[in-house]
């Protein structure tokens, strides 16, 4: 890639795919919460 050295981009790369890795835990932990208390009733 022009104007950046050769570790950028990996550790560009690094950080994403960190980013990504940590939302789809917390995606997946609030998913087994709203599994847990199970459907709302709104009135």
């Amino acid at each position: 890639m022009q104007g950046l050295d050769e570790s950028e981009p990996a550790a560009a790369g690094r950080w994403l795919t960190g980013t990504v890795t940590v939302m789809r835990e917390a995606a997946l932990d609030l998913a087994e919460e709203n599994r847990r208390d199970g459907p709302e009733e709104t009135a």
